[in-house]
């Protein structure tokens, strides 16, 4: 399945992905180019700007976000529980 997503929308992906802009979403692939985006997807990426985030796989060049994608990410802060302060919920 694919989701082409506009501003405003709300994609439920295995989660959801809120406030997607000019993106193309595809469910257990990848998600280009997030600007200022909290997805959820078994866990959450909070902020993503201008990043190829690879649900399921990893999550590649994520500045200031909380990742939590199945596998090792790069610059992350793994919680197993809600993290204070935040719009992250980790499942």
């Amino acid at each position: 399945m694919v989701c082409k997503l506009h501003i405003g929308n709300t994609a439920h992906i295995g989660g959801r992905i809120e406030r997607i802009d000019e993106h193309t979403a595809h469910t257990g692939g990848r998600i280009e180019r997030i600007d200022e985006h909290i997805a959820h997807n078994g866990g959450c990426t909070e902020d993503i700007d201008e990043h190829t985030a690879h649900i399921g796989k990893c999550t590649e060049r994520i500045d200031k976000h909380t990742a939590h994608i199945e596998m090792h990410t790069d610059n992350i802060a793994h919680r197993s529980s809600r993290r204070k302060g935040s719009r992250c919920h980790i499942w």
